[in-house]
């Protein structure tokens, strides 16, 4: 969570990280898919090693919201997958919503990745905030 913050604290500023290069809000459209891509794949994992769990809507819905996320980054305009990403991450965490309830995931896993969900999704949310004041010419 704490790249995620350090972007929205820094897309207010729209300045280009490291004197060139990408912007906050472009850091946190990258870094948000690949950490969205690695959560997609604790669900296959979660397949993998616990047949027990229904194949199709788990590998399916991993899938979707990776693919998402991917397209969130390489859509030209940021503010769109600024929008896009949080979606992603909150379908993400309804999959553990579904793994916790047939007890896949370990107790202590559920309110660490429901509260890092909400405080990613709130700093997207600020990051795209910045990013539509900046186009407005705030």
């Amino acid at each position: 969570t704490l790249p995620f913050i350090a972007c929205a604290a820094l897309a207010w500023w729209d300045a280009p990280v490291f004197m060139f290069g990408p912007t906050p809000k472009d850091i946190a459209v990258v870094y948000g898919a690949v950490i969205a891509s690695f959560i997609a794949g604790t669900h296959w994992a979660a397949r993998v090693y616990r047949p027990e769990v229904s194949a199709l809507p788990t590998l399916v819905m991993s899938n979707v919201f990776a693919l998402s996320a991917w397209l969130a980054a390489m859509v030209p305009w940021r503010a769109v997958g600024l929008v896009i990403l949080p979606a992603c991450f909150l379908g993400l965490l309804a999959v553990d919503a579904g793994l916790r309830r047939v007890g896949v995931l370990p107790a202590w896993f559920w309110p660490l990745r429901r509260n890092a969900t909400l405080v990613v999704c709130a700093m997207l949310a600020l990051t795209a905030f910045a990013t539509a004041a900046q186009a407005r010419g705030a």
